[in-house]
């Protein structure tokens, strides 16, 4: 592989024998001063769903059930539950809350789609909850990524756990 003249396909022979780490940290190792490998290495690694829960907390206010329960009833306050079918059929919801599975989130946000729900617009505060928080956490950040809400009413968008 040193070899400078070696084939594509021989190439391509060496990096299936398993060894496209190696090769992977050599080129890094040859682009990237050593100094700065870390920060490019990091990069490459996979976010876990512990990073994009903590992400997501940190840019979506969280509210209590006790708090929640000042915004009921108001006609611009719109809860969301984000919880599977099954279970909203186990427990019930919130009385008026709009609900869709997390996975749908982007299709009933997105005024272009052909599932987009009126109810999710940029008028109402909206309250997005699930089973534990986590859910709706994610919701909500990508809920604000999608410009779902003006800049100067992202904190408006609040999630209950």
């Amino acid at each position: 592989m040193e070899n400078e003249r070696t084939s594509g396909c021989e190439k391509r022979a060496w990096l299936a024998k398993g060894q496209l780490a190696g090769w992977l940290d050599r080129c890094l190792t040859a682009m990237v001063a050593p100094d700065r490998l870390s920060p490019v290495l990091k990069e490459l690694q996979m976010k876990t769903v512990k990073a994009m829960l903590s992400e997501a907390e940190a840019e979506v206010p969280h509210i209590r059930p006790q708090e929640a329960k000042e915004w009921f009833g108001k006609t611009d306050v719109l809860f969301f539950d984000v919880r599977e079918t099954n279970e909203v059929a186990a427990s019930g919801k919130v009385s008026g809350a709009l609900s869709v599975p997390r996975g749908l989130i982007e299709f009933c946000s997105d005024p272009s789609s052909s599932m987009h729900d009126a109810k999710l617009n940029r008028a109402n505060t909206v309250i997005v909850y699930c089973g534990s928080g986590g859910r709706a956490a994610l919701t909500g950040k990508n809920l604000k990524e999608m410009r779902l809400l003006r800049r100067e009413e992202h904190g408006r968008l609040q999630r209950m756990g």
